[in-house]
């Protein structure tokens, strides 16, 4: 899916925030206060956002669901990355979180769009309707 540039570099910015803050060292992550009755609410909306920007007004159900793939992928990578740079221990429940962050938010994308099927092709209401143009009915005679 070819994302404009309007759209990639907010979102590229925004993944970058995530990455930046995750692999803070801790003096940091309490400074900034990312540590505390925060931590978990904080995971899961940095991926429901992560999912909601990539596929805001885009893309079909396939896409929503490479995407959420890749979000529980990034989180791995980030709990792998701060694994290996601060030698503490992987953080299972942080990839959950994040994992049900990046999985709701794709499926509040698929309960709510508008009318779309996975193609793309409109959905008529009640087909037999048509005005005499062919198109679907306002209703009104």
């Amino acid at each position: 899916m070819n994302i404009p540039a309007r759209r990639a570099w907010p979102l590229a910015g925004w993944i970058l925030c995530v990455l930046l803050v995750s692999l803070l060292p801790m003096p940091f992550k309490r400074f900034l206060e990312t540590h505390g009755r925060y931590h978990n609410s904080a995971h899961f909306l940095a991926f429901l956002i992560t999912v909601l920007m990539v596929c805001w007004n885009r893309g079909s159900n396939a896409w929503v669901g490479a995407t959420c793939a890749g979000a529980i992928l990034l989180a791995f990578f980030i709990e792998g990355a701060q694994t290996a740079i601060y030698h503490n221990v992987f953080e299972w429940k942080d990839v959950l979180v994040d994992s049900l962050g990046a999985v709701i938010g794709g499926g509040f994308l698929l309960a709510y769009r508008p009318e779309v099927q996975s193609r793309g092709k409109k959905v008529i209401s009640n087909p037999t309707v048509k005005s005499f143009r062919g198109g679907p009915s306002t209703g009104r005679k």
